[in-house]
């Protein structure tokens, strides 16, 4: 199954030309590497209407990529992301609301398939404008979960620091947790990691 997953990442990597980002993030026990563009690059975007400004008025995040941990569980993932503008000139706080759709197969040789709704907050301090610290939270209820799945929910906590232009190094605490017909709560994460996302 992993073979078929990295198979499918690796198209989705391959076909999409106008990529603008990688992000890998690692813990003792699990991996995850997503690819990261902005629906302008498939010209999506509005642009502003003030034609000097270049500001991003509308359009979407994308990510697509796998996770996969020491127990064997494997998730292909992609998932699409609005933000607001920052709320303050400063760009102190930004918002983000979002769906998430999830793939894989369990090692207790359950597969699972989900769409996820939720969304992100990032806080940028006035004092440490290279500092962002943030959060998510995704949620797939039983309507909203198929195949050997019931319920999914994520949720991440990091602190995000850009060391250099189109660079950041984070790191945080992870949970992911699956309801299967048989197992309650089982955790896919439950790890702090660290991660690196570069822009191109």
């Amino acid at each position: 199954m992993f073979k078929r997953i990295t198979s499918v990442v690796l198209f989705l990597a391959v076909s999409n030309a106008g990529a603008t980002g990688l992000d890998i993030s690692i813990s003792d026990e699990t991996a995850e590497v997503m690819f990261l563009t902005h629906t302008s690059t498939l010209g999506l975007t509005k642009r502003a209407a003030n034609a000097d400004t270049q500001e991003r008025i509308e359009g979407a995040d994308i990510a697509f990529g796998a996770f996969f941990n020491s127990n064997n569980d494997y998730l292909a993932q992609a998932e699409v992301m609005v933000k607001s503008r920052p709320v303050s000139a400063e760009g102190a706080v930004q918002f983000g609301l979002g769906v998430r759709a999830s793939y894989g197969e369990l090692d207790v040789e359950d597969s699972l398939a989900n769409l996820s709704i939720g969304g992100e907050i990032n806080f940028r301090p006035y004092f440490a404008r290279k500092m962002t610290v943030g959060g998510e939270l995704f949620y797939s209820p039983v309507i909203l979960s198929f195949m050997d799945s019931e319920e999914l929910l994520e949720y991440a906590v990091d602190v995000k620091l850009e060391l250099v232009p189109s660079s950041i190094l984070y790191f945080g605490y992870r949970k992911v947790t699956v309801d299967t017909p048989t197992i309650s709560g089982l955790e896919l994460e439950d790890n702090f990691h660290v991660g690196v996302r570069l822009t191109f």
